[in-house]
């Protein structure tokens, strides 16, 4: 609506050009009496200004109502209008609440959803920082008393072990001497599971365990997660012995369906190391020879000889 528009209110009653909250406030310093406050106020429409100059407007007309001879002079009609100009001037504690209510709401969502994003954040940082700083480590046990750390670190880069492999050999203190334990640690998950797959490997003639390394900072969490990683271990043995067999099976080497249970106890009980060394013997024998009886004792002899030689 332009500031030269007239304006028709609901009731029918004609009013002047609405006018800007500036002028309406230097012409209300002019009034003396209700007919010249009528008139001033007539231009005086919802949502007219803002805020700051809507309260300057109120106030103007309460100092001009305020006068003794305007406030004798005013009439019925007068008195209604100023009290509907007032009304629409002052702010609305409802609308104000109901506005205040919304932003609190938003900031509210804003809050929760920075929050959010600064959790994930920090796990995600936090879970980083952890991969960094925790090393691939597995204990092998049951070692030769004169197995050293070079001739187990020659073992595991002698089996496709890649990269950087720290050994450090567990010994008595008062003579040096092994203890049969040793922690190795590797660079990445990867060949991390290369070691833990030589699981009952021979080495030196002693058939050697080996874990995944757990840390703890109590007895029984340490427990647990000892107890955790070996079923975890378990498992991937299992499934590569299961691999192993299966491609032996497929190239007509084994007939897997009859092994019988017993002997696929033994043979699950061996370890993928050993398994694919007398898998692999077997798969020579000419097909006349090749008997479980056979593949028995190719498991034991590669369970009693040495992996490799040092």
């Amino acid at each position: 609506m332009s500031a030269n528009e007239e304006v028709t209110p609901a009731g029918g009653e004609e009013t002047a050009p609405v006018a800007d909250v500036e002028t309406i406030v230097q012409g209300l310093q002019e009034v003396h009496d209700a007919t010249a406050l009528e008139n001033a106020l007539s231009t005086v429409k919802p949502g007219i200004g803002n805020c700051k100059t809507r309260r300057k407007l109120k106030r103007a007309i309460e100092q001009v109502i305020g006068k003794e001879e305007i406030e004798k002079s005013m009439n019925a009609k007068v008195r209604r209008r100023v009290t509907r100009v007032i009304g629409f001037l002052a702010p609305n504690p409802e609308a104000q609440n109901e506005k205040k209510e919304e932003e609190n709401a938003d900031n509210a969502k804003k809050a929760a959803a920075s929050a959010a994003k600064d959790k994930a954040a920090a796990a995600a940082a936090a879970a980083a920082e952890l991969a960094r700083h925790v090393p691939y480590v597995v204990f092998v046990g049951q070692l030769n008393f004169n197995t050293t750390a070079d001739d187990l670190k020659a073992f595991f880069q002698s089996q496709n072990v890649n990269g950087s492999i720290k050994v450090r050999l567990l010994t008595n203190n008062e003579d040096s001497r092994s203890k049969g334990m040793a922690f190795v640690e590797v660079d990445n998950a990867a060949e991390m599971h290369k070691c833990i797959a030589l699981h009952r490997s021979v080495l030196h003639g002693r058939m050697i365990n080996i874990e995944k390394s757990c840390g703890g900072a109590s007895k029984d969490k340490r427990r647990l997660k000892i107890q955790e990683k070996r079923t975890e271990q378990s498992s991937k043995v299992t499934e590569t012995v299961q691999r192993i067999v299966a491609e032996y099976a497929a190239s007509g080497t084994i007939d897997a369906d009859n092994l019988g249970d017993q002997f696929k106890t033994k043979l699950f009980s061996c370890g993928p190391a050993i398994i694919s060394k007398a898998l692999h013997a077997y798969s020579k024998l000419p097909e006349e020879k090749r008997k479980i009886a056979k593949l028995d004792q190719l498991l034991d002899k590669f369970k009693e000889k040495d992996v490799v030689t040092l």
